[in-house]
């Protein structure tokens, strides 16, 4: 009834896969994202398909150490579920932990790590929202610019502190190659008062319509004064008016502010997300 196909070509895996992942762009912007924007140079770690009657109906991609994507095509009942997980434990040797659609992602890592032998740690309980149109201007107080080389040194203490607070540490040099890659991306954009940044911004992993919003962020000192809303809002709103008709971003479902903030300026929740780790 379901089997496992295994991937070992990038390009094959993007010919059978992408039409399925582009019904639901914003959904599933961080696979597609990945993989209509893949470096040649990177094989993936895990590329696969889970089918049923021959159709794909959940997608596996592994391109960072600790975490597979999983992107779900239709409808899985809980019995379903439990043998496709078992499928899977049977098939992928290496399982660090899974991202993805929450109530899939929960209840395939509970019974992988059941059959493992293995503990489930919370890594991020998100929510993926998109947006269409923005309903809240920036206000006055400051202006957008987009980051350049110049910013290195802030930029690069601010990613390096980013990532630390969303439980995925860097070291500093890891963080300056980021910051490199990000400001050669050309979309990583700031608030500035007074001649000082504030806030930052990233759009990345386009798609045919969509594109994504990360590394929002804005240094403790600087908080609470709107200025997250305001980057956010004019990166979303420049971002409509070139070649995208929706943005997307991820949020942590326990920080009601940020939810709450994005949700002013526009962005609809779509769908609730997780980052599980399988461990010892």
């Amino acid at each position: 009834m379901f089997l496992v196909q295994k991937f070992y070509d990038v390009e094959d895996f993007k010919r059978v896969m992408i039409p399925y992942l582009e019904k639901e762009e914003a959904v599933n912007g961080l696979p597609l994202g990945i993989l209509m924007n893949i470096d040649e140079k990177i094989k993936p770690t895990v590329m696969a398909g889970v089918y049923k009657d021959e159709q794909p109906i959940l997608m596996l991609l592994q391109t960072h150490p600790k975490q597979i994507i999983v992107s779900v095509f239709q409808k899985i009942i809980p019995l379903e579920l439990s043998l496709i997980s078992k499928l899977i434990h049977e098939s992928i040797t290496e399982i660090p932990g899974f991202i993805g659609e929450k109530t899939i992602v929960r209840e395939m890592a509970q019974h992988i790590a059941s059959l493992r032998q293995l503990k489930v740690i919370l890594g991020m309980d998100q929510r993926i929202y998109q947006l269409n149109e923005v309903k809240k201007k920036p206000s006055n107080l400051g202006n957008f610019r987009w980051i350049t080389k110049n910013d290195q040194s802030t930029i690069q203490q601010w990613v390096y502190d980013f990532a630390a607070s969303i439980n995925q540490p860097l070291e500093m040099e890891q963080a300056s190659k980021r910051v490199e890659e990000l400001i050669q991306g050309g979309k990583l954009a700031g608030w500035e008062v007074d001649h000082q940044l504030v806030s930052m911004a990233n759009a990345s992993r386009p798609t045919k319509n969509n594109i994504t919003i990360n590394f929002v962020y804005t240094p403790k000192e600087f908080r609470n004064k709107g200025y997250a809303t305001n980057c956010v809002a004019e990166l979303s709103e420049r971002l409509l008016e070139s070649d995208f008709s929706s943005t997307s971003l991820y949020t942590d479902i326990t920080n009601p502010t940020s939810n709450k903030i994005y949700m002013e300026i526009g962005y609809q929740p779509m769908i609730d997300s997780i980052l599980l780790f399988l461990e010892k």
